[in-house]
């Protein structure tokens, strides 16, 4: 219960007497006039205040309620708290007894301002002309509405009438229907073909038999409703009061699966999608069926939350198994040939501060759209690109003269028929120009990163692997379908060769049999290995730095490299000393935090792991993403310390959350 206050006006007067009895201490008629002359004082104060509060009274009651038939009633009537506040202060001026019963006081509240009885009480919904507060107010475990309107006072100052409306069983009975919605969960097994393969059809059945078992154990207690529609996939319905219960319980049923193994000794994965917050059970199937491919295309073995507003995202710790084919590959690149062949220009664009990954990946695609015979530009800011080298050898050749243009060029020659080709990302906001994105209908995205809560979801064609190493081995599976190797420009195959070789650190991470077959595909193209070494070498500077930034790192968790540099340094650098740190004994994963050369207002932050720690989690926590063994991120507008601070949180969270 709130302590009741005393306001400053008997304070005052309790403070005279005190100083009128220590007068009486030393002259007795000078302590009796001046305790005669507080008395009277707070006589006087006491009728103005009453002369005030009447007035108050009748100032509200000469507000009235519209009339309908018969003598119009005024507020006094209405059976409602009410009170009236001065808009400068807050403090309460009138109340009705009403008002007094919900602050637990039979006398009426006055003289003390309106946050001392609730301290979530706002003004500024009243001094913007607004006829209700925003947010319901609890006052003594009772949750109110407030309504009102201000006034301007005779003296010249504002105040305002407030009604409070009793919503206390309204908001029980809202949260409790909320909590008894349903909400849509599918759940489907990642890897069937790879834990199915080599088994018998009766060990088959056994294995789904104790997959069913285990997934209906976990949802029984919620009373929910279990059905399964495909070999691999169930559909759940059950109460969302439930769903605390599995965020708390952090899914255990993703680690309960994996005790179920195949022939070849290889665990069971799940991935779970759930929707809520559907308006109705049609929607909410559609949020469920979003976050599962959500899930699925950011490798599996976790589960997705989606609503209106966002994706929630758990688990995900698993290293991600290769699954793809080539009949995917070759129906995009048939699906790709004809958004080509229909428009009448092809933009390629990449990420911002383009890599070798994305130019490599674009220069494929210019290969295919020359096949064509379409025009084609790459949009990229060369001046701010660690690419570099790969550009100045594109620009030499007379198939690229003139193709590298800004995005304001980009922006004057699009029209309807135009086709953007986003390389090697996913994300809106991280493309060379968003604007550019936006104005152009037809929109074809080829990425290999996991995908993020933010992605181009209006794209006509969406080739995403995040088990592929890289978007140049995506581009070159395309081009295998499309264009033969003759068609191959020299540069371009090693332009596509070294992204690959960038993005696995030389083959020997995040690399599958498809990533050799494209590598293989590329040399037979004439990709020559020492020019791709050139193409991949740094000056002498920049290996200072690297070894400098090296030199400054500390570990932390036993595990964790963190280095930070003291100077603005390439992404190049930044990453490659990443990489050195990996080389440390007993280092899982290793961070750099620096300054970007020619960036301003940001500090980027690159991750490396070995795969046993998933830097993806730990960088989305910080607003980036990436790879389970590769990711980063950018912090705008802080300082490098801060930013070790907020990646040490996040990787303690990530520890906490993994147990």
């Amino acid at each position: 219960m709130k302590k009741r206050t005393v306001s400053a006006s008997l304070l005052l007067f309790a403070a005279l007497l005190c100083f009128s009895g220590a007068a009486f201490y030393y002259n007795a008629v000078l302590g009796v006039i001046e305790a005669a002359v507080t008395v009277l004082l707070y006589l006087v104060y006491i009728r103005a205040r009453i002369k005030n509060r009447s007035k108050i009274a009748k100032s509200v009651l000469s507000v009235s309620a519209p009339r309908v038939s018969g003598p119009a009633p005024n507020v006094l009537d209405v059976p409602l708290p009410a009170c009236v506040i001065r808009l400068e202060d807050g403090e309460i001026l009138w109340s009705n007894p009403a008002f007094s019963s919900i602050t637990r006081r039979n006398t009426p509240r006055f003289e003390i301002t309106i946050d001392s009885l609730a301290p979530d009480f706002s003004l500024k919904w009243l001094m913007e002309d607004k006829q209700e507060c925003p947010a319901d107010i609890t006052l003594f475990d009772r949750t109110f509405r407030i309504v009102g309107t201000p006034a301007r006072r005779e003296d010249g100052t504002l105040s305002a009438l407030l009604y409070w409306v009793d919503v206390t069983e309204l908001t029980h009975l809202r949260g409790e229907i909320k909590m008894k919605r349903m909400l849509s969960c599918v759940v489907t097994l990642d890897n069937y073909d790879e834990v199915t393969k080599g088994l018998s059809e009766n060990q088959k059945a056994n294995f789904f038999a104790a997959l069913d078992d285990r997934i209906y154990e976990y949802f029984r207690p919620m009373d929910a409703i279990f059905t399964k529609y495909e070999r691999d996939r169930y559909l759940i319905m059950f109460e969302e009061r439930y769903l605390k219960e599995f965020i708390d319980d952090k899914f255990s049923i993703l680690e309960k699966v994996k005790a179920l193994t195949g022939s070849s000794g290889l665990p069971a994965t799940l991935s779970v999608g759930l929707g809520t917050d559907g308006e109705n059970p049609a929607e909410t199937l559609s949020f469920a069926n979003l976050a599962m491919d959500m899930a699925l295309s950011r490798g599996g073995d976790q589960v997705v939350v989606k609503n209106k507003l966002r994706y929630e995202f758990f688990g995900g710790k698993s290293k991600e198994l290769e699954k793809r084919t080539k009949v995917k590959s070759r129906v995009m690149a048939g699906a790709l040939r004809e958004l080509m062949s229909g428009a009448s220009l092809v933009l390629i664009m990449g990420h911002k501060q383009s890599d070798i990954d994305s130019i490599g990946a674009a220069c494929g695609l210019m290969a295919m759209a020359r096949k064509l015979g379409k025009k084609a530009y790459i949009v990229a800011d060369t001046g701010h690109t660690s690419a570099a080298k790969l550009i100045d050898k594109l620009s030499q050749t007379r198939e690229y003269s003139g193709v590298f243009i800004g995005a304001q060029t980009a922006l004057l020659d699009a029209d309807r028929e135009t086709l953007l080709i986003i390389a090697d990302t996913s994300r809106p906001e991280l493309v060379e120009s968003p604007e550019l994105l936006q104005s152009v209908h037809r929109v074809a995205v080829i990425d290999h990163h996991r995908r993020a809560e933010t992605y181009i979801d209006h794209a006509a064609l969406t080739f995403h692997e995040p088990y592929a190493s890289s978007s140049c081995e995506l581009v070159t599976e395309i081009l295998q379908h499309v264009i033969d190797r003759s068609d191959l420009l020299r540069v371009e195959s090693e332009g596509l060769l070294a992204g690959i070789a960038m993005d696995t650190k030389g083959f020997s991470m995040h690399t599958g049999v498809r990533t050799f077959e494209a590598a293989a595909y590329l040399r037979d193209a004439g990709a020559d290995t020492t020019n791709i070494k050139r193409m991949l070498q740094t000056d002498m500077e920049s290996n200072l730095a690297r070894h400098k930034i090296v030199s400054r790192a500390e570990v932390i968790r036993e595990q964790v490299a963190i280095a930070v540099a003291d100077i603005p340094v390439s992404r190049v650098t930044a990453s490659q000393a990443a990489d050195d740190l990996l080389s440390i004994s007993d280092v899982q994963a290793s961070f750099v935090i620096s300054h970007l050369e020619d960036v301003e207002d940001y500090v980027h932050i690159s991750g490396r792991s070995l795969g046993d720690i998933n830097v993806q989690i730990i960088a989305e926590k910080l607003g980036g993403g990436g790879h389970q063994t590769i990711a980063g991120a950018q912090l705008k507008n802080l300082a490098v310390e801060e930013c070790r601070e907020r990646l040490v949180i996040a990787i303690d969270d990530y520890y906490n959350e993994r147990g």
